[in-house]
C-alpha cells in the first residue's frame, strides 16, 4: 500500500515540463543530507536553473514545501544554505524566497532561516516597512522588539495580541515564543491534540464542556497549510495524531469528506486506512499536498477518476500527467500547460533521487 510513484522513471515527461516536474517531485522526496547534496549539485551545476523564471519557480516550490509537509523545515534550511553558497543563487534566489515568504505569510519558515543567519534583521525589516506587514512585525517582536506599527492596518488576530501584549512579552516574550513553536496557543486543547497527548486530552474532556463537533478556526501561527477544518477529528487527522483520532472516532465522530481530506493532507497512513473504510474517494488533498503515493493507491483500489484540470488548479504537473490518458495528455501539454511551461523548454540530464518519502 502507498507505493511511491517514480515519476522520472515511469512517467514520460516532455522536455518542456521537466524542470517543473523535477523540482516539484524531488523536493517532496528529499529525506537525507545525501539527497540534499545531490539535488543542490544538479541544480547549481546546470546553468539552465539560473534562468530567472526557473529561480522564481524554485523559490515558490521551496516555500510551498514548508506548507505541505510537517517535518521538512530542517531539510529546507539545509537546502537553502547549500543553494545560497553559490553566488548566482545567493544573489537571485534569496530575494525570491523572501518575497514568496511574505506573499504566503510563512512566518515560521522565515524565523528558522533568520536563526540560521540566512537573512538578517535589516532585510526582514525592509520588507515589513515596505509592505506595512504588522503581522510579521508582531511575529518577530521577540527578536526585533515591539516596532512602531500604529500607522499600519493590523488584522484581527494582530489586534488581539496587541490587546494583551503585556502577557505575551512577559518573561522575555515567553508566551509568544512558545506560541510560535507550537503553532497554537500553549496549553490549549488544540496544542494538546496536535501533540497527540491522549492523557491530557481526556483531562480536557472531563473538566470542560467538550463539544466533539466544535468548529476550529485555523491558527495564524500554524505553519502547515490547513484545509477547512470543522471538527476535532479533522484536526487530529491533519496532524497525524492517531491516538486522539481513534478516541474521537470511537466516541462517534463522523468520517466525512473533510476528514478524509485532512487525513490525506496529513499523510498518516493508518488514519487514511480508517477513513477509506467509509469514504470511497477524495483526490483533491492528494493533489494539493503532492501525496502521489496516496493518490496512486486511491486510483488503483477504488477505481475512481480525477480530472487533470484539478491537478492544474493546484499546479501539480506530475499528477496531471499521471492521471491523463494519451489523448488528454497531448491536449494537456499543448493547451493546459502552455502558460506554466512558457519559457521553460529546457532538457535535464537523468537524475535519480531517493524514493524514500517520510510522512
Amino acid at each position: 500500500m502507498f507505493q511511491d510513484i517514480h515519476c522520472l522513471e515511469d512517467i514520460p515527461v516532455p522536455n518542456s515540463l521537466q524542470p517543473t516536474v523535477f523540482i516539484q517531485n524531488a523536493l517532496v522526496r528529499l529525506s537525507s543530507d545525501e539527497c540534499i547534496e545531490k539535488f543542490c549539485s544538479n541544480i547549481i551545476n546546470n546553468d539552465n536553473y539560473k534562468d530567472p523564471r526557473i529561480m522564481a519557480k524554485l523559490a515558490q516550490e521551496i516555500v510551498t514545501l514548508s506548507q505541505i509537509r510537517h517535518n521538512r523545515f530542517d531539510i529546507i534550511v539545509k537546502l537553502c544554505k547549500k543553494l545560497f553558497s553559490d553566488i548566482d543563487f545567493y544573489m537571485n534566489l534569496r530575494n525570491r524566497i523572501l518575497e514568496r515568504i511574505f506573499i504566503e505569510s510563512s512566518y515560521y519558515l522565515l524565523l528558522l532561516l533568520y536563526r540560521a543567519n540566512l537573512y538578517d534583521q535589516s532585510e526582514i525589516l525592509d520588507q515589513i516597512y515596505l509592505y506595512q506587514r504588522c503581522d510579521f512585525a508582531i511575529y518577530f517582536a521577540p527578536e526585533f522588539g515591539l516596532l512602531e506599527i500604529t500607522s499600519f492596518r493590523p488584522p484581527r488576530w494582530v489586534r488581539k495580541i496587541l490587546k494583551h501584549i503585556d502577557v505575551f512579552r512577559a518573561n522575555d516574550w515567553e508566551l509568544l515564543k512558545e506560541y510560535r513553536e507550537i503553532g497554537w496557543m500553549p496549553g490549549s486543547i488544540y496544542a494538546t491534540v496536535k501533540s497527540d497527548d491522549i492523557e491530557k486530552l481526556i483531562t480536557f474532556m472531563q473538566n470542560y464542556d467538550f463539544n466533539l463537533n466544535y468548529y476550529i478556526e485555523a491558527s495564524k501561527f500554524e505553519s502547515f497549510r490547513i484545509p477547512r477544518v470543522t471538527t476535532f477529528i479533522s484536526f487530529a487527522a491533519i496532524f497525524g495524531a492517531i491516538k486522539c483520532f481513534k478516541l474521537f472516532y470511537n466516541l462517534g465522530a463522523e468520517i466525512t469528506q473533510s476528514v478524509m481530506q485532512c487525513a490525506i493532507a496529513g499523510g498518516c497512513y493508518e488514519i487514511i486506512r480508517i477513513c477509506s473504510r467509509e469514504i470511497l474517494a477524495n483526490f483533491d488533498a492528494a493533489i494539493e499536498y503532492r501525496r502521489h503515493d496516496v493518490m496512486d493507491w486511491l486510483l488503483q483500489n477504488m477505481i475512481c477518476n480525477v480530472n487533470s484540470t484539478i491537478c492544474l488548479d493546484w499546479n501539480n504537473i506530475l499528477a496531471a500527467l499521471y492521471v491523463s490518458d494519451s489523448n488528454e495528455k497531448n491536449e494537456l501539454i499543448v493547451n493546459g500547460l502552455s502558460e506554466i511551461s512558457k519559457g521553460l523548454a529546457i532538457s535535464l540530464s537523468d537524475i535519480f533521487i531517493s524514493s524514500s518519502i517520510p510522512t
